[in-house]
């Protein structure tokens, strides 16, 4: 048997169920029914079958579908938001270490519902280069605070600072303590 003749089979083979299964689903004498049969499809469409016209099986004659999308529904939940911390403007000091010794930072945050509106930090490094590495935080931290949940917030490496985000999030971590409920 050459390639395209056992290609031919393997598909013979596979579309011969599906289409004895069309035959008993669509069978002539089925079609004569007087239902409309309608399905809804995983899309949304639904798909109408009209009844065919007595005498019209094995005459030619032709289905019609029509397809018309699903009606779209709009559902609001409202939940009621249970906050952790309280409203308000917090501020803690913080030191970490660092091969240049200890560092101070302070941060002061501005809650409402659990969010982080405002933040700022205080600078206190004790010596240039983490005066460098400070900077840096500063340069890129906001954008990983402002507007998210307070709980959500843990920073790592920032703008190529990563011991200073340590500091943050011990200052943060107070806070929290702070203001909670």
């Amino acid at each position: 048997m050459t390639n395209s003749v056992k290609r031919a089979a393997i598909v013979v083979a596979a579309l011969l169920p599906i289409l004895v299964l069309g035959w008993f689903v669509l069978k002539p004498e089925d079609s004569a029914s007087s239902e409309t049969v309608a399905t809804t499809s995983p899309s949304g469409s639904t798909n109408t079958v009209p009844p065919a016209a007595p005498g019209a099986a094995g005459s030619g004659a032709q289905t019609s579908v029509t397809i018309t999308p699903a009606s779209s529904t709009t559902a609001s939940v409202t939940t009621a938001s249970v906050s952790t911390y309280n409203d308000g403007t917090y501020t803690a000091n913080a030191s970490y270490n660092t091969p240049g010794g200890p560092q101070d930072l302070g941060v002061s945050i501005t809650l409402k519902s659990d969010v982080i509106t405002e933040v700022t930090i205080t600078e206190g490094a004790k010596d240039a280069v983490a005066q460098k590495f400070q900077d840096q935080f500063a340069a890129g931290y906001r954008v990983l605070v402002v507007g998210k949940n307070i709980d959500d917030v843990q920073l790592t490496k920032v703008s190529g600072s990563s011991l200073t985000p340590g500091g943050f999030n011990d200052a943060l971590n107070a806070i929290k303590v702070q203001a909670t409920v």
